[in-house]
């Protein structure tokens, strides 16, 4: 979490770092065991919860993995945008609106879907069984959306910072892109020590 994250700001690919209070939420939260890689979205709180959570892994950044660009609308809150016009009919439809100087939510989908795309490379490497992404809201829905069980929608899911999902599928069927069968979406739950 940052500090806009905390006063509920939009901030799509605004670079900023995890407030004080996010680190010692991460910190004392518990995660399932440390991946065969790690993949983050390459802005700087995706980096700071990667180190946090599995602080020896090595990960690789993807543009790709970054949050929608909300352009003018970034760092701005729901109180400050309600009364756009502009920001109304995206919320009733952000499928045919798009973000002003930001991104459509068209755009946001297709660059999702190729970092997905890159991500399950990986996967062609016999020694990599279990992959980590740690990315952000929109994209983690997106990707649930898209490849997760059928019949899931973009908004029924409810990410918590530092919440974690994970998708299971055998190895050769995510090569070939078929949607993963098995999701469960958990909340962290804080370490017994600490």
């Amino acid at each position: 979490m940052t500090e806009a994250n905390r006063q509920k700001r939009y901030i799509g690919w605004t670079d900023e770092a995890l407030c004080e209070e996010g680190k010692k939420a991460l910190e004392k939260s518990h995660y399932p065991k440390a991946p065969d890689l790690v993949i983050a979205s390459d802005l700087q709180r995706a980096a700071e919860t990667a180190g946090i959570i599995y602080p020896k892994q090595k990960f690789v950044a993807l543009k790709e993995l970054r949050e929608m660009n909300f352009g003018d609308w970034e760092q701005k809150t729901y109180s400050e945008l309600k009364g756009d016009a502009r920001y109304q009919s995206w919320l009733r439809d952000m499928l045919h609106h798009e973000v002003p100087n930001g991104e459509s939510y068209p755009t946001f989908s297709e660059r999702v879907k190729r970092g997905w795309e890159k991500t399950v490379t990986y996967f062609f490497d016999e020694t990599i069984s279990h992959i980590a992404m740690i990315t952000h809201g929109g994209v983690i829905r997106e990707i649930l959306y898209r490849y997760g069980p059928e019949g899931s929608s973009y908004w029924q899911w409810r990410l918590d910072h530092g919440a974690y999902c994970s998708l299971t599928e055998k190895r050769t069927d995510v090569r070939r892109g078929k949607r993963c069968m098995l999701l469960s979406a958990e909340r962290s739950t804080e370490k017994e020590n600490g």
